[in-house]
């Protein structure tokens, strides 16, 4: 497999000189222009900065790499200080626990963990993505979906001309993806913060001096299934996710 890593410079300018250079070979043609699946998401992104001829290799599990603890630490450790606060730290010996399991792209600074909570929920936890890889939060949402996520704590936004309910970029990324149930919702307390100044949240993010509100998502579908009586769905969670965590 080959990758081609660009910027968006550099997209922007390939784009540009390829539709000048068909326009200019059919002037007097009527021209339509169609993209497959990935590049719609990529142009309505206008954020990708990978070309992949496998456009679908985020999703499989040998590009992931799991329980590579010191990596995982060091990805989390390079999110920017300003954003750095929206993350929990989990530290060493806590994400070594049978009931963790850390997941690493392989040759990029992206991961995340996936902590058992209870039978049918498992908590998704520091989604980052600190490598040069723009566009990818769905993709990485759905392969951590495929490995069992099911909720997840979020700092909601704030109210907005372009996000009117105030969920946020990471709340309206996670609620496309599924993750639309909201399951509690507090307003946020100064005296929840971290006593490490690095972990807690940039007041310059905050509104009025006020800090975001906090919530718990779900996957709607999942618990609406898993909860069915019937426990088909149930059983082979458990037998495929739960027995992981062991």
């Amino acid at each position: 497999m080959q990758r081609i890593i660009l910027t968006e410079k550099q997209l922007n300018k390939i784009i540009t000189d390829s539709l000048a250079k068909i326009l200019k070979e059919n002037s007097g043609c009527f021209v339509k222009l169609t993209f497959d699946k990935i590049s719609t998401i990529t142009y309505q992104n206008n954020k990708s900065t990978q070309i992949n001829e496998e456009s679908n290799w985020i999703l499989k599990s040998k590009n992931w790499e799991k329980n590579n603890y010191e990596r995982f630490l060091s990805i989390v450790n390079m999110t920017p200080k300003k954003y750095k606060g929206y993350l929990t730290y989990h530290g060493l010996d806590e994400i070594k626990g049978n009931d963790w399991i850390t997941y690493t792209l392989k040759g990029h600074n992206v991961a995340f963990a996936l902590h058992y909570i209870e039978p049918g929920k498992i908590d998704l936890c520091n989604f980052v993505n600190n490598s040069d890889l723009k566009g990818i939060g769905d993709l990485v949402l759905q392969f951590a979906k495929n490995q069992g996520a099911t909720q997840m704590d979020n700092y909601r936004g704030f109210p907005s001309e372009k996000d009117p309910e105030g969920h946020g970029k990471l709340g309206n990324l996670y609620r496309r993806n599924g993750f639309n149930k909201q399951t509690w919702h507090d307003e946020f307390n100064p005296e929840f913060q971290p006593a490490d100044e690095e972990w807690q949240l940039d007041k310059s993010n905050f509104q009025n001096g006020k800090g975001p509100d906090v919530e718990g998502l779900e996957l709607s579908r999942h618990r609406a299934k898993y909860n069915n009586p019937q426990r088909a769905y149930r059983k082979k969670f458990d037998d495929r996710i739960g027995s992981k965590f062991k």
